[in-house]
């Protein structure tokens, strides 16, 4: 991970706010492209694989044993997800729940901008389901390129949860959750 990422997000996941994150990477950089972001993220993790939206979708359509897991915190998935999404946080035991569940053939993860499912995919991988994924851009490349999203109720829906105002700039604003 570079340092700069690292002692950014440690701020963010810390309880520093995205105040400390705006001061040390700079204003200008709030308009980073959220693709500049994934390609870093890839390459702090070059352990897993980092699969755009079109493959997943592509997925979506032909793996029948497909498990797509959104490791976002409830609050972020109860505004949406990518359709049929399990949300980790509510499964207690991830690993229990993943020996108990039929093998699916892949495992997709995803959250805000894929920090949070990179940091997870490697878990799992490290766990022996070399199978995980990560997906490149998460949920907002996902709603930026106008895929299909959902409540987890299953009813149709266009907008995401921001995460926070200095992450929600990277989402269209369309697709932004007030």
């Amino acid at each position: 991970m570079t340092a700069k990422f690292s002692l950014w997000m440690a701020a963010i996941l810390g309880g520093g706010g995205a105040l400390i994150g705006v001061s040390y990477w700079g204003y200008q950089k709030v308009s980073r492209p959220l693709d500049e972001f994934a390609a870093e993220i890839a390459s702090d993790f070059p352990e897993v694989e980092h699969v755009p939206p079109a493959t997943l979708a592509g997925w979506m359509d032909s793996e029948p044993n497909l498990l797509v897991i959104d490791c976002r915190d409830p609050r972020e998935y109860a505004v949406s997800r990518v359709p049929g999404a399990l949300n980790f946080e509510m499964v207690r035991d991830a690993k229990r729940f993943l020996e108990s569940a039929p093998k699916p053939a892949r495992i997709v993860v995803y959250c805000s901008i894929g920090y949070r499912s990179a940091k997870f995919a490697t878990a799992l991988k490290r766990a022996g389901f070399d199978n995980a994924v990560n997906l490149r851009g998460a949920i907002f490349q996902w709603a930026n390129e106008d895929r299909p999203l959902e409540t987890p109720d299953g009813a149709t829906t266009g907008t995401v949860h921001p995460y926070n105002e200095f992450w929600g700039r990277l989402l269209r604003p369309e697709k932004r959750a007030k």
